[in-house]
């Protein structure tokens, strides 16, 4: 699994239920966009825009959701304040907007 999954990886096999396929009458699925899985942990992405914001209890520190610049709603990770030290702005504003 990914190391972006929210979860625990221990699940109880009575919740798991086999995989059909989908009916056709319901169309083809399409392929999601390129997965952040294959791309260098190295590179550095724009920010798009600060999305939310939950305080993190394990840490005590607030918790971002950020969009960021070319991904969709699908590539949303959750951040701290370090983790937009090259966007001071967008988390200014964000931080304005929101009053925090």
């Amino acid at each position: 699994m990914s190391d972006r999954y929210p979860g625990s990886l221990v699940f109880n096999i009575q919740h798991l239920k086999r995989y059909l396929e989908s009916p056709l009458e319901f169309g083809l699925r399409t392929e999601l966009a390129e997965t952040r899985d294959n791309v260098q942990e190295t590179e550095e992405y724009e920010v798009e825009a600060i999305i939310g914001h939950k305080f993190d209890k394990k840490s005590k520190k607030i918790q971002y959701l950020i969009r960021w610049e070319g991904y969709g709603p699908q590539f949303d990770t959750w951040g701290s304040s370090l983790d937009l030290k090259n966007a001071p702005s967008v988390l200014r504003e964000y931080r304005k907007r929101m009053k925090l």
